[in-house]
């Protein structure tokens, strides 16, 4: 059996700085003999996710984008993008984008939405469950599709 370990950033109250430099370690440690990581990952929120004062987030697309190059060879996803404020056609074609930038080595993992309190303050609806369910059924036909 083949354990395989990854690590994940959380793009949250953290300047550019620091999460570069997170993944430029982790890329270091990764190519050392024994390599400790398979895989890097993100989050996909609009703000910190305080409720009571909502905080900054950078965007997880643009992100991941600009860090793959420290962890060549490695798989590298969202855990998990929300359906509710990505648009498929838009999703898929920077998911072919990303997919090359890491030689194929790119995870599109998509969920249906759920924290109401960063579709408030952007404006954004936050549909019922059922409907949320079949806008992620429908995003995912569009996306194997679009491939």
């Amino acid at each position: 059996m083949t354990v395989r370990i990854g690590f994940k950033t959380s793009p949250q109250d953290v300047d550019w700085a620091t999460v570069d430099a997170t993944w430029r370690r982790a890329g270091e440690l990764a190519g050392e003999p024994g390599g400790r990581f398979d895989s890097g990952w993100l989050n996909d929120h609009l703000t910190n996710m305080d409720p009571d004062a909502p905080g900054p987030s950078l965007e997880a697309l643009t992100l991941l984008a600009t860090l793959v190059h420290h962890v060549p060879g490695l798989m590298v996803g969202h855990a998990v993008l929300s359906n509710t404020f990505r648009e498929p056609v838009v999703l898929a074609k920077a998911a072919v984008v990303l997919d090359h930038a890491t030689d194929g080595h790119f995870v599109l993992g998509l969920g249906a939405g759920w924290f109401e309190g960063e579709h408030e303050p952007f404006g954004l609806e936050l549909p019922p469950i059922g409907r949320r369910i079949d806008r992620l059924v429908s995003a995912v036909d569009t996306l194997r599709e679009k491939k």
